[in-house]
């Protein structure tokens, strides 16, 4: 007696006639890994390359099964051709029966083990069906799906849109098991997977059989989503999904009604297994919503009304049943979900005109198109402005964002695609610079820009569906929205620009030509889409760049061809902040406002004022540490989706080797090293060097790495010689000068007065590339602090020893949590206050705290030595023992020795555990004004012993 699945694969066999079985009888006795069902029908435009892309897979092992479903073009004849040269690609020729039917029957003939679906359409990578079939043959895994593309194509050109599976990176790269959460319900499609056939056949997992190619995919995926005891998502893009195809049946909306037979079969296989119904019956409605909702915005004017009241009904029975979970909606979907149940003719009443338009996202008026270009070089500022650049913007803004992207790879892309979410989306155009290679006639500048920057005259025809664009070199940090900027009205000009900084100085002559005060810099350019384009403005700057032997790679042309039709812009929109800051001394404040018609006081006055930063010296933030503005770059680069990782920087003052500007960033894996830091005076040398050799032993123990960094100031000489006998393969000691940072932030300071352990507030943009950061100052270690240190989970900014008076300034021992630090901007908000001329102005402290329960204290064995001069060499005796034994038991009796010999330190001790309960007691009452606003909590680091210094 034949089952369900049997069954039902009789009636899909007898429903049409089959006409044609092709090389099904060759390789019977050959293992078939994964068998890729093509359906085909009047595709033989792009049949080719989907053939191409499966034919030449790295996995060997492979069927394609092609299911021809009545084509009447030249179709079937492409694959008879394919068919005669590799008897893996089978072709069944049958009568046109629809989607689901040309799907069910080539998966019911399939022999892999896994099945995997390729849309005759579209492309895959040559890699991809090899990595899922390892991924899932490993561990028998029921579904493995990994990310993909959505793709166009405009002439040359391709357009790509990177899409997740899944917004929540933790579902990536592991095996998911149990019940699947609302994240996984997010994409619908069957085609970026594998299957095992197994699973498909024992849960009776098909396609509905319904006439045309339209929503059959969602049933599938719906049921392969939910019966799947074990899923894989793969963080790399292996399918090429089309989306120009005029045929496809998304642009044919007659069909949208086929969405309501589709979610109808789905609700039948759900209902008829109670379990399921139970877990996923409101994720179904979730979908389902999202999907009705998508047809009533494309279809036309005359079958909204109709779709309309259908759309209510439905949704009314699911009301009714209870199976509409609002949490799962957002506030505005669930509000229109609401208002098409309550007041259908009311909501078409509204909406009827609106075609094409998501009511969702109504509210989003400011449309920006931005554009940057991309290689290799510029993958990380490009990614650091990005996150400033969406941190600056305004709620109802919405940035549309084009990446020309030169060589990236997949996973660079993906770094882009981190990004989007509902009011910030991304294009990728894959652009190969070939024709612009041997254009630059002389050497590559000393500002190292590549030629990948001639891409720019390619911008009116990249980007000719926009009638106006922003364009932003990827060296650039966004301080402010950039509405006012887009709307700058360009009436004739070519573009809106921004002098450039030299024109403070000189005026510049290039080609012969005075330029006068006009010169502007081409990193940020307001573009005029649409008149260049009017005046074949891609051809004239091609061969102007010909013509001319200019220094700058794009810049002189650009100031050529537009010359007399430029608008300029106020100097906020491309400030060279560093610029102006190196050359300070050689013009007055005056001649800026002269050629900006500004009125700033000082250069403090253009920082703040500025709502576009552009890093276009030599002097990058992501090679040096102490350049001007590389404290705020920072920042944005750990909001950034390269924020998890470590970016090694130097200071400008280092005799080190020139770095490129655009390339050799450096990224490093920190988590297993142990940075600790202290600030060198001339009487301390003794003290660092004891603390050294301590923690050096203890990281041994430990299996940890210790980099040593000690900071100077001024004209001290550090005796390197002392230090470095303790660098080796597990040690690092490097001394860092930071009178350039000194001198940068005093420009913040009003009164050009800084806090003389300023330093402590420097320490984490110096060392941005650890988690963790120890400062020690005045003390030495004398317990096992590397395993504390490891062991310690920051929930602070700051943890520092707090005791009578010490506060952060002046704790011996300070831990920092250094993104929390550098992100919650504690720096700037420390000038905020210190420039305030209100009451509590200049009171910044940082005093506030929050204590450890004794009880919790008490448990951690660390402690900490002030060190003195006057008995050093008693103290350096005990260390030498404790150093040498490694025996904790040796610590407490010396600490009882000392306790014993020392009343008054003990009747302190008794002090202050009174002192921490009368705190623990009257924490809130001890905030200072800032810590208030801040709402910061710096962590009492726990100690046994702690000796002050007399």
């Amino acid at each position: 007696m034949m089952n369900k699945y049997q069954k039902q694969v009789e009636e899909t066999r007898k429903k049409v006639k089959i006409h044609e079985l092709i090389n099904f009888e060759k390789g019977t006795d050959k293992e078939i890994k994964v068998s890729i069902i093509v359906p085909v029908c009047n595709v033989e435009q792009y049949l080719r390359e989907c053939l191409d892309s499966a034919v030449n897979q790295t996995l060997q092992e492979i069927e394609i099964i092609c299911v021809n479903d009545g084509s009447k073009d030249n179709s079937l004849e492409i694959l008879k051709e394919y068919a005669a040269k590799d008897e893996r690609v089978k072709v069944i020729n049958k009568d046109n029966a629809g989607y689901g039917h040309t799907m069910n029957i080539g998966m019911d003939i399939a022999k892999g083990e896994y099945i995997g679906i390729l849309e005759s359409d579209d492309f895959v990578k040559l890699d991809m069906f090899e990595t899922l079939y390892g991924i899932g043959h490993k561990d028998n895994i029921d579904m493995v799906k990994a990310d993909f593309y959505r793709f166009t194509v405009d002439g040359e050109y391709r357009h790509l849109y990177y899409h997740f599976l899944t917004p929540k990176q933790e579902y990536y790269n592991k095996i998911i098991t149990g019940d699947r959460p609302q994240d996984l319900f997010k994409f619908t499609n069957t085609w970026s997977g594998i299957y095992r056939k197994d699973f498909l056949r024992e849960n009776n997992i098909r396609h509905q059989e319904t006439p045309g190619a339209s929503y059959q995919d969602n049933g599938f995926w719906f049921q392969t989503t939910i019966c799947a005891q074990s899923m894989y998502y793969l963080d790399r893009p292996f399918y090429m999904n089309r989306r120009d195809n005029p045929n496809s049946s998304i642009y044919q909306r007659e069909k949208m009604f086929m969405a309501n037979k589709e979610y109808k079969y789905i609700y039948d296989f759900i209902e008829n297994r109670q379990e399921l119904k139970e877990k996923y019956a409101r994720f179904f409605s979730m979908k389902k919503f999202d999907n009705y909702f998508y047809n009533y915005k494309q279809i036309s004017a005359d079958l909204k009304h109709e779709y309309l009241m259908r759309f209510s009904e439905e949704f009314k029975e699911l009301d009714e049943k209870k199976e509409i979970d609002k949490t799962l909606f957002s506030s505005a979907r669930y509000k229109t979900l609401r208002e098409i149940i309550d007041n259908p003719e009311g909501y078409y009443e509204k909406t009827k005109d609106d075609v094409g338009v998501d009511f969702m996202n109504s509210n989003k008026t400011n449309v920006i198109p931005i554009v940057f270009i991309c290689d290799q070089g510029y993958v990380i500022p490009t990614c650091t402005a990005i996150a400033s650049m969406i941190k600056a913007k305004k709620r109802n803004t919405q940035y549309n964002i084009t990446i020309i992207a030169v060589d990236l790879s997949d996973t660079e892309i993906r770094r882009f695609a981190m990004y989007e979410k509902s009011d910030v989306s991304f294009t990728i155009i894959c652009v190969q610079p070939d024709e612009f290679e041997k254009m630059h006639q002389t050497e590559i500048t000393n500002y190292g820009v590549p030629t990948t920057a001639l891409i720019k005259f390619l911008l009116p025809d990249l980007m000719k569906e926009y009638p106006k664009v922003l364009y932003l070199d990827g060296d650039i940090m966004v301080k402010r929205d950039l509405t006012a900027l887009f709307e700058e009205n360009l009436d004739e000009c070519y573009a809106g620009v921004v002098r450039d900084i030299p024109q403070v100085l000189y005026e510049r002559q290039i080609f012969g030509v005075e330029y006068g005060r006009d010169y502007f810099n081409s990193g940020m350019m307001l573009l005029n889409i649409q008149r260049m384009n009017e005046d074949n403005l891609t051809e004239i700057l091609i061969e102007t760049k010909k013509t001319i032997n200019s220094r700058l790679m794009d810049q002189d042309v650009f100031n050529e061809v537009f010359k007399g039709k430029m608008k300029q812009l106020p100097i906020k929109y491309n400030t060279l902040y560093v610029n102006l800051y190196r050359s300070r001394g050689r013009y007055r404040i005056s001649q800026i406002n002269e050629l900006y018609k500004t009125k700033y006081r000082n250069l403090e006055n253009i920082r703040r004022d500025s709502a576009i930063i552009h890093y276009c010296s030599k002097d990058k933030p992501w090679k040096y540490y102490d350049v001007p503005m590389a404290d705020a770059w920072i920042e944005h680069f750990l909001r950034s989706s390269f924020g998890e990782q470590g970016i090694v920087r130097h200071s400008i003052l280092e005799n080190t080797d020139e770095v490129e500007c655009n390339g050799n960033i450096q990224l490093v894996d920190a988590s297993n090293r142990m940075p600790v830091v202290f600030y060198y005076t001339s009487n301390n040398t003794e003290e660092i060097l004891d603390n050294i050799k301590v923690i050096k032993g203890f990281a041994k123990e430990n299996n940890v790495n210790c980099d040593f960094y000690i900071l100077k100031c001024g004209y001290y000489e550090v005796p390197v010689n002392l230090f470095n006998k303790y660098i080796d393969d597990n040690t690092v000691v490097k001394i860092i000068n930071i009178e350039n940072m000194i001198e940068r932030d005093r420009e913040y300071s009003k009164n050009r007065k800084l806090h003389e352990n300023y330093y402590r507030m420097l320490i984490p943009e110096i060392l941005s590339q650890y988690s963790k950061i120890l400062l020690i100052d005045g003390v030495v270690v004398k317990a096992d602090i590397v395993n504390y240190f490891k062991n310690y989970e920051m929930q602070t900014e700051i943890s520092y020893i707090k005791f009578e008076e010490l506060s952060f300034w002046t704790s011996p021992v300070v831990m920092y949590d250094a993104k929390k630090f550098i992100c919650n901007i504690i720096k700037m908000k420390y000038f905020d206050e210190f420039n305030s001329t209100k009451k509590n102005g200049g009171k910044f402290t940082l005093a506030f705290y929050s204590i450890v329960p004794k009880s919790q204290a008490g448990t951690i064995d660390t402690y900490y030595f002030k060190f003195d001069e006057e008995d050093y060499v008693e103290k350096k005796e005990a260390i030498t023992m404790i150093n040498q034994s490694s025996n904790m038991e040796l610590v407490r009796e010396l600490v009882e020795e000392l306790e014993e010999k020392n009343k008054e330190y003990t009747y302190q001790l008794e002090e202050k555990n009174k002192y921490i309960r009368q705190l623990e007691g009257e924490l809130i009452s001890t905030r200072t004004s800032f810590s208030c606003r801040l709402g910061l909590a710096l962590t009492a680091i726990p100690r046994k012993l702690f000796r002050k210094e007399k």
